[in-house]
């Protein structure tokens, strides 16, 4: 969409009466820069620009603009713009979150918690017979024969008590002998 400019930048030409100009201001997300006179651009991808503005300037890091906006878009939940001028959001990879809207880096989900998706706002606790101790994984592994996790959201396994055993895997509690 092309819209005629002033030469002094900023704004809009439309002519009226016997050959006169009126200047009107370019609408958001449009800039009337010095070098193209007469015409009111589209922002770029990445950045954004208010009425009657001469130029467009870069999203902050944690927003986008896909081209022609007024103003520059949170990334979501569960996607990120670690730079200054994105036209997209990068969603969290598998082991990473973002819980809230407008960030810019992704978390690594906390032990005895996990994320197999991309794209998550939170990290899932992993379930009972299951554990994980480290920090920024995928899945939760399985409690081993002889070991119990009765809690959700576990970083280790129980060895079971004397007198007690598991002959499974990924279990929450021991059998008495």
């Amino acid at each position: 969409k092309r819209m005629l400019a002033s030469d002094e930048g900023g704004g809009l030409l439309n002519p009226v009466l016997a050959g006169a100009t009126v200047c009107n201001p370019c609408p958001a997300g449009y800039q009337a820069p010095r070098d193209s006179s007469f015409i009111c651009q589209a922002c770029d991808a990445g950045k954004s620009s208010a009425a009657g503005s001469s130029e467009c300037v870069d999203c902050p890091a944690g927003k986008r603009a896909s081209g022609g906006d007024a103003v520059c878009s949170n990334c979501t939940a569960g996607f990120v713009s670690p730079e200054d001028g994105s036209a997209t959001c990068t969603a969290c990879e598998a082991g990473k979150h973002a819980p809230s809207v407008g960030l810019t880096s992704c978390t690594d989900c906390l032990p005895g918690k996990a994320q197999g998706g991309t794209g998550q706002s939170e990290c899932d606790d992993c379930d009972v017979g299951r554990h994980q101790s480290k920090k920024g994984k995928d899945g939760c592994d399985a409690c081993g024969t002889g070991k119990y996790a009765a809690n959700t959201n576990s970083t280790t396994c129980s060895d079971c008590k004397a007198g007690k055993a598991q002959g499974k895997t990924g279990q929450s509690e021991c059998d008495d002998c």
